[in-house]
């Protein structure tokens, strides 16, 4: 991801009006095709963005009668829940709090919270019928989901228009590939947003119980020179059901992470803290390296989640 691009639309945020008027142009011509005709839920497309160097992973939802619209997983954090999704394996509790890409659904009108119709009628524009009005989401790990900002509705755009493209071209009859595991038909979305020929994907796994973060050898000695006691410590750190503003942006609201720890034989809790990140995995690791840094002993054993 060019992280450079992303920032600086970010900081646009703020100062620049969306244009939610074309991405709902584009939503509705996505909808009227009925693209879930076409593809499944499984049938995923990567979409390479090359004016921000950045992969997206995009699902068609519709096929099953229930859910109409795109569910579009980010790179960096999106991948790993689709990857569980798709192979069946058990979700977190929190899986719908790390949610990170976004959404677009073609819903009844009933449906639409407030500012949802708001959005649609701003822009001078109305829908009629069953599943025809638009609702757009945006997810960052650990917040809740708002609508998209400048620069996400920029995304979006693109994003629609190559699925439009790529419908198109679906109907014409290019058919979706057999592909292995952990790849998918991907396609090239330059800035002109005229897509190019489709390639195949393979998405790098990283290995289970990867360790993100770095430990110096001398940490490892100092863990190692503090006395060992028969402590069998727990350990856990999970997202709060309520949510507050961000300190970074008070707009945004974010889920507190509870970071525990307690004696298994006693119950007696030995730490609590609560912290605004989300609950990624560098992050998790970073904050259980910090407490057994600080713990004066160390444990006999020690009891984590297996996430």
């Amino acid at each position: 991801m060019n992280q450079n691009n992303r920032e600086r639309e970010k900081n646009l945020d703020k100062h620049i009006e969306p244009d939610y008027k074309t991405l709902l142009q584009l939503s509705d011509t996505f909808n009227k095709m009925k693209p879930w005709t076409y593809f499944d839920s499984r049938n995923i497309i990567a979409l390479e963005l090359e004016e921000y160097d950045e992969v997206f992973y995009v699902a068609v939802m519709g096929a099953a009668g229930e859910q109409f619209g795109l569910m579009i997983y980010e790179e960096q954090f999106g991948y790993r829940l689709l990857s569980d999704i798709l192979f069946g394996k058990p979700l977190s509790e929190d899986f719908h709090i790390d949610l990170s890409g976004f959404m677009v659904n073609f819903v009844d009108r009933a449906e639409l919270q407030k500012a949802d119709y708001q959005l649609i009628k701003d822009c001078g524009m109305s829908f009629r019928g069953k599943n025809k009005w638009i609702q757009f989401r945006s997810y960052d790990p650990g917040t809740f989901p708002t609508i998209p900002a400048f620069s996400d509705v920029e995304i979006l755009k693109s994003i629609v228009q190559a699925m439009i493209q790529i419908t198109q071209m679906r109907i014409k009859g290019w058919d979706y590939p057999v592909v292995p595991l952990h790849t998918y038909p991907a396609f090239k979305v330059p800035k002109n947003e005229i897509i190019g020929e489709a390639y195949r994907l393979e998405v790098e796994i990283p290995s289970k119980g990867a360790i993100e973060i770095e430990i110096t050898d001398i940490e490892r000695a100092q863990f190692k020179r503090k006395p060992k006691v028969g402590l069998q410590l727990e350990y856990d750190l999970f997202y709060l059901p309520h949510v507050v503003p961000s300190p970074e942006d008070e707009e945004r609201l974010i889920h507190p992470i509870m970071c525990v720890a307690f004696d298994r034989s006693t119950g007696e809790a030995l730490y609590n803290d609560i912290l605004m990140f989300p609950k990624v995995d560098f992050i998790q690791q970073q904050m259980f390296w910090e407490f057994m840094k600080e713990m004066p002993v160390r444990p006999s054993k020690v009891f984590v989640k297996k996430e």
